[in-house]
């Protein structure tokens, strides 16, 4: 129930800030949102090669190629999700930015699989 609130006052404010902003403005901010993603992406991928080596580091283990890859692969995708995808992809967002200004949802629906 808290998130729900919260989601429809991140709704709100959007909104409000949409309606004094010029549709220039606009299209900047959604092209900062999504550098913004790219910046955190970048991140989450340092950050799965540090859990590759606190897993090797606890176990005593080293990671074949093909397991690294794998980990790489669920982790990043499972990070990619919790922290962009499930956002960017959320319909009550999409139908908040196709309201901001014409492309910009069609914009992140086109990133939106990246992260899922």
């Amino acid at each position: 129930m808290e998130e729900a609130q919260h989601t429809k006052l991140d709704t709100l404010i959007v909104e409000e800030l949409a309606a004094v902003s010029t549709p220039g403005e606009i299209h900047r901010a959604v092209e900062e949102y999504l550098e913004i993603g790219a910046f955190i992406d970048g991140g989450m991928q340092q950050q799965v090669k540090m859990d590759i080596d606190s897993f090797e580091q606890a176990t005593g283990r080293r990671l074949t190629a093909e397991e690294r890859e794998r980990f790489t692969e669920a982790q990043l995708k499972a990070l990619r999700w919790t922290f962009i995808g499930s956002g960017i992809t959320h319909p009550q967002f999409l139908a908040t930015v196709g309201k901001l200004g014409p492309g910009l949802r069609e914009n992140l629906e086109a990133v939106g699989p990246v992260f899922c």
